[in-house]
């Protein structure tokens, strides 16, 4: 039985099919962004906020199988930043929209932590981080107090080399 929120299950599965090495951690990192956004990114030297963005667009890789935007949840999009520099789109305009959307608190931590016990709990995706290296790890930072980001697994990172930024929705128009 599926016990997960439709969104989430879509996400996931979408998240699955464009990058099949994900781990537990990376499961977590989306779940966390899709419910929190990403606000954590702006903390510190907003000129170096600014100029790691820029770098990361230019620096980013083109995976032909990337999307420019990925739905992550009802609020929230990854904003691929190759296919959109591919694309053309201005740069500009995603650091707008993702300062924007980064700058505003959105759900809460203990949304973040009963998505994830609905995780654990469905048949397919907590199969899935059963067989997860990583799973324990993740499952105590995401019991633990605070509430904390994490990057990207060491596999998903090396493979996918993943440059985006998350977006509401409401500011992408594509």
């Amino acid at each position: 039985m599926n016990t997960l929120p439709q969104w989430l299950d879509r996400a996931l599965s979408k998240e699955a099919d464009l990058c099949p090495l994900m781990s537990g951690r990376d499961v977590y990192k989306m779940l966390y962004q899709a419910v929190l956004g990403a606000g954590h990114l702006l903390i510190g030297d907003m000129e170096r906020v600014r100029e790691y963005f820029f770098r990361e667009r230019t620096d980013a890789p083109l995976i032909p199988s990337l999307p420019t935007t990925q739905v992550i949840s009802p609020l929230f999009v990854r904003c691929h930043l190759a296919p959109l520099k591919e694309m053309g789109v201005e740069p500009l305009l995603i650091y707008e929209a993702f300062l924007r959307s980064a700058g505003r608190v959105y759900g809460n931590p203990d949304e973040v932590r009963l998505l994830w016990e609905s995780i654990k709990q469905d048949a397919i995706w907590g199969a899935f981080l059963n067989e997860q290296a990583d799973y324990a790890s993740t499952d105590a930072v995401v019991q633990a107090l605070p509430l904390v980001h994490l990057s990207h697994s060491d596999a998903y990172r090396l493979h996918y080399k993943p440059s985006y930024r998350v977006v509401m929705k409401q500011y992408i128009i594509l």
